[in-house]
């Protein structure tokens, strides 16, 4: 049995423990394996699981996993304050055993709690703490990949050291991709630039994968890196699956592959800091097998925490912008909470259409790629953008009223240099500083208010707020309604967050002139 060091601490039934809200535990599980595991099965395929009663009647069901070294555990943690206790059940909610777990949850967090929709304004987010929280992603879809042979994960912390800094309060990444033979020649992975995986979600790796179990080693080292992005502060926004990396997946809706999925929504669900995400691209497969994995999810995961599932419909490969082609795989939007797409034309439009259709969030995933420091072989070489030309239209997606997922070519798929870190970094502060600065939820996407010789978008709260924006620095002509009296006017640079204060408007029309050496530019009304 190989022998590994579990990140997380844990717990045995008969334990009483005093508990942070939130705080992620195991509960060992080995002394019902021998009632609960039929002779010949495979202890994969349990229908094991734990309910957690806590006050007010709250219950929460969490599927039990099962690993070579760890053996048969269950992953929690409790959303409220009070006395909880766990109890073990196999099929059909049958008592394993007459032991409880007893836990003592104290009203202190353990961080902001869970992530979920704001049922005051549900096209954002909300932490269960009550504090609002602006997506700003960042892809990374190796970083899982990372350092697997070291378990301090030396790379990785600095990674996420370095992104945190800039402003990034998510992280983006595939569950397992391979390698990317499309763009990548195989000479090239002997550079260790270049993410290689060691090992794979099964035991003979990629190549010649056991389906029947599944590699403990593989899932100790993703347990320390979700662990570290958890307590990092970073929400993980976690694609199961990726269809074009060259991965040896099972057949989908096998037993094989249902012991994959099982394995990842039952050792991962504790964490509040997650959304779930079908796959990367899931257009790549049929509508009907995405559904099934959506419903997985919801049949899985006790916590319910928000599901999405990227990029449903392929859009015309000419200009990769927003169309509708088929009803089924539109259908899978309205099962999601969060819409994830990949929209690369037309992006504030396209923000603006999902705000008016849509009454929960959207991250556009893909909508520019920043160059890399290094001109090296990662993705196709139309993906490639200045960071001004990433910057300008990140803002387009938020002036939509929608949230973007940055993406710099030398960090975004195996090519993995970090550092140094791109130019387009400051300019993410910029961005997250400025909307993660105000109540950015009350904010909508507004027309006919200004006018400019080029086109200008405005999002704000009529009487309270406006934000207004020109690709080049012009005189911006705007309409001011102020509740108050008076409201205060602010020049805003993008590139550089510089500012130039114009201060205080009465209501009216106002004719308003940036400075003349500005590109992008921004005008606050607060």
């Amino acid at each position: 049995m190989t022998t590994v060091t579990a990140p997380i601490p844990s717990h045995t039934l008969g334990d009483r423990i005093h508990i942070a809200r939130d705080r992620v535990v195991d509960i060992t599980l080995d002394a019902v394996l021998g009632d609960a595991l039929a002779p010949g099965a495979n202890p994969l395929d349990l229908d094991v699981s734990v309910t957690l009663t806590g006050p007010d009647a709250v219950v929460i069901t969490v599927p039990a996993f099962y690993d070579e070294a760890l053996g048969l555990r269950a992953r929690v943690s409790f959303p409220h304050a009070g006395a909880w206790r766990v109890t073990v059940h196999g099929t059909e909610g049958v008592l394993l055993s007459a032991t409880e777990l007893e836990a003592d949850v104290s009203s202190e967090r353990a961080g902001r709690g869970a992530l979920g929709t704001d049922p005051d304004f549900p096209r954002h987010f909300r932490w269960a703490d009550q504090t609002s929280f602006f997506f700003l992603g960042y892809e990374a879809d190796w970083l899982l990949m990372v350092d697997q042979r070291d378990e301090e994960l030396t790379r990785v912390r600095e990674v996420v050291d370095s992104i945190s800094s800039a402003g990034f309060t998510a992280v983006t990444v595939n569950a397992y991709a391979h390698s990317f033979r499309q763009y990548v020649d195989e000479d090239l992975e002997a550079d260790p630039r270049w993410v290689v995986p060691t090992i794979a979600p099964w035991p003979g790796g990629n190549d010649s994968p056991d389906y029947s179990r599944l590699d403990p080693s593989f899932f100790a080292h993703m347990d320390r890196a979700i662990s570290l992005l958890h307590e990092a502060g970073l929400v993980t926004h976690l694609m199961v699956h990726v269809y074009n990396k060259d991965v040896n997946w099972p057949e989908p809706g096998t037993a094989d592959d249902e012991r994959y999925w099982r394995q990842i929504i039952a050792r991962y669900q504790a964490f509040g800091s997650i959304i779930w995400d079908v796959a990367k691209e899931t257009y790549h497969r049929p509508a009907e097998y995405i559904w099934t994995r959506l419903a997985l999810f919801r049949h899985l995961d006790g916590y319910q925490r928000l599901v999405t599932a990227h990029d449903t419909n392929p859009p015309p490969r000419v200009d990769w912008g927003r169309q509708f082609v088929r009803f089924e795989n539109e259908l899978i939007d309205a099962l999601t909470d969060v819409t994830a797409d990949q929209i690369l034309q037309d992006i504030h439009a396209d923000a603006v259409e999902h705000h008016r259709r849509w009454a929960k969030p959207y991250i556009n995933i893909e909508f520019g790629y920043e160059s890399g420091i290094d001109d090296l072989p990662s993705d196709h070489p139309d993906h490639d953008q200045s960071w001004q030309e990433v910057t300008r239209r990140m803002w387009h997606i938020v002036l939509g009223g929608a949230y973007p997922n940055y993406y710099y070519r030398n960090t975004a798929w195996s090519l993995f240099i970090p550092f140094p870190e791109p130019p387009g970094y400051r300019a993410a502060r910029v961005l997250s500083d400025f909307w993660g600065g105000i109540d950015h939820r009350r904010l909508v996407p507004l027309a006919g208010v200004a006018r400019a010789e080029v086109p200008v978008m405005v999002r704000g709260e009529i009487g309270r707020e406006y934000v207004a924006m020109t690709d080049t620095a012009t005189e911006i002509e705007i309409d001011i309604r102020a509740d108050d009296g008076e409201l205060h006017a602010t020049w805003l640079a993008p590139l550089t967050g510089e500012r130039q204060q114009i201060g205080a408007l009465t209501s009216g029309t106002h004719t308003l002139t940036p400075p003349s050496d500005w590109t992008l530019t921004v005008l606050h009304v607060n």
